[in-house]
């Protein structure tokens, strides 16, 4: 995942880097808990790997908030395995 600040907030994006043409399927969770309450993110599909070596799955905004939590995993499964990463 590619964090990013934004004026508002912070983008957060998924992404799958691999060989061109190389497919395969994803699910993923992120959830925000701050003062304002908690809102949760559940995204899932496939995806294939474009000419640069990557594909961007998801992007998702949060707004900006000092004591806001967020927790984010992705598990992404292709012809080699499965893989899990999260924060």
């Amino acid at each position: 995942m590619r964090a990013i600040e934004t004026a508002s907030g912070l983008q957060l994006e998924s992404i799958v880097y691999g060989a061109p043409g190389e497919a395969g399927s994803y699910s993923m969770s992120l959830e925000r808990a701050g003062s304002g309450g908690t809102s949760e993110v559940r995204q899932a599909g496939d995806f294939v790997i474009e000419d640069g070596g990557e594909a961007v799955i998801s992007v998702t905004e949060f707004n900006r908030d000092a004591r806001a939590r967020l927790h984010a995993h992705m598990t992404v499964e292709n012809g080699y395995g499965t893989y899990s990463c999260g924060f």
